[in-house]
């Protein structure tokens, strides 16, 4: 029996656009806030993938509170 393979290592979405907006808190290239941006080196996949989901809500324009979390 061999033991199966280990999922790929997921990305980190940074874009080297590396500057937190001031009103939403979220770094303007790729979209995730400062607790984000931190937690992501140690973070589980299922952490990474929830962050990764939430990305592209974040990306259309919205109007956003502290942390990345809609008004």
């Amino acid at each position: 029996m061999t033991a199966s393979p280990s999922s790929p290592a997921l990305r980190s979405p940074c874009i080297n656009i590396c500057r937190i907006e001031r009103r939403s808190g979220l770094c303007e290239g790729c979209k995730r806030n400062v607790d984000e941006i931190m937690a992501w080196p140690t973070a589980s996949d299922e952490r990474k993938r929830a962050i990764l989901a939430a990305l592209p809500l974040r990306s259309v324009g919205r109007s956003w509170g502290r942390k990345g979390i809609p008004r």
